[in-house]
């Protein structure tokens, strides 16, 4: 604990299960479903423990519960109490283990830095491809999404591209693309296996309920959807359709057109989804 008012607070050891210590804070079990998470005063930057600054773990709780308090309307957030300006007692939760930072400068020192790997001759960063004779400090075309590892123990975070976020298992699906958010593809699919997306890029739409339709007409199909049943959307383009047709897929044997609309998750991640009417129009 703190010696004296001038001496910072770097260390701090309780008689508690489960210590967990990260760069700046540390925490232990309370029971199954509360943690006592202390913040104390050292100093982490360039991925080290840099120092011990006085007081600065105070001002980052305090800090830190000032917001949550006045997002509490906004998101739900893990604080429960916050008895001591270093400590805040919050749910027990399980972390996701990886980390994002949204660039949109090519800079940094770090070994996770975009500036640090392509002055290393890196071309493909985070999963994206970068030309020749870029410098320091200048923007990039475009913001990029770059995920790390989220070390435990304060160990050191190992740079991610998003499929790989979802392959080694950090998180179950990413389901927004960078720039469009939340967004709908027509995916052709072969013995469970995803094509890639039909119809160009994706189709960005709002968040909440769904409606879903997809035309037959003799060898043309089109999918669209709307948010409130009337007004509908078309996504993708017209597909042909005739194998399953009787007028145009004679040698398939059976006379009448069979269509279905089925949902299948090819995250690996067993999702569901719940269809809460099918309606057939004739």
């Amino acid at each position: 604990m703190r010696v004296n008012l001038f001496e910072p607070f770097t260390e701090v050891d309780l008689s508690l299960p489960d210590r967990r210590d990260g760069k700046v804070r540390s925490s232990w079990a309370l029971d199954d479903a509360r943690r006592l998470i202390v913040t104390t005063d050292r100093l982490s930057a360039f991925d080290r423990i840099l120092a011990g600054v006085p007081y600065k773990g105070q001002v980052l709780n305090q800090l830190a519960a000032w917001w949550f308090e006045q997002t509490a309307d906004v998101i739900d957030h893990h604080v429960l109490d916050v008895p001591d300006p270093n400590a805040l007692v919050a749910r027990a939760a399980a972390p996701l283990s990886v980390e994002v930072v949204v660039r949109g400068y090519i800079t940094g020192v770090t070994d996770t830095s975009i500036w640090g790997m392509y002055a290393d001759g890196a071309r493909t960063i985070y999963g994206y491809e970068f030309p020749d004779g870029l410098e320091k400090n200048t923007p990039l075309p475009r913001h990029i999404v770059t995920p790390t590892t989220k070390a435990q123990d304060g160990g050191h975070d190992v740079p991610l591209t998003c499929a790989e976020v979802v392959e080694h298992g950090h998180l179950d699906y990413l389901s927004r693309d960078e720039d469009l958010g939340l967004c709908l593809q027509i995916h052709s699919c072969d013995d469970g296996t995803s094509s890639f997306p039909l119809g160009g890029t994706p189709t960005p739409v709002p968040t909440g309920d769904l409606n879903l339709r997809m035309i037959f007409d003799n060898s043309a199909l089109q999918f669209s959807w709307s948010t409130d049943g009337t007004e509908f959307h078309t996504i993708g383009p017209i597909l042909d359709a005739s194998l399953l047709s009787d007028d145009y897929g004679d040698h398939w044997g059976f006379t009448g057109t069979f269509v279905a609309l089925a949902c299948q998750d090819l995250t690996g991640s067993k999702l569901a989804a719940e269809f809460e009417f099918l309606e057939l129009l004739t």
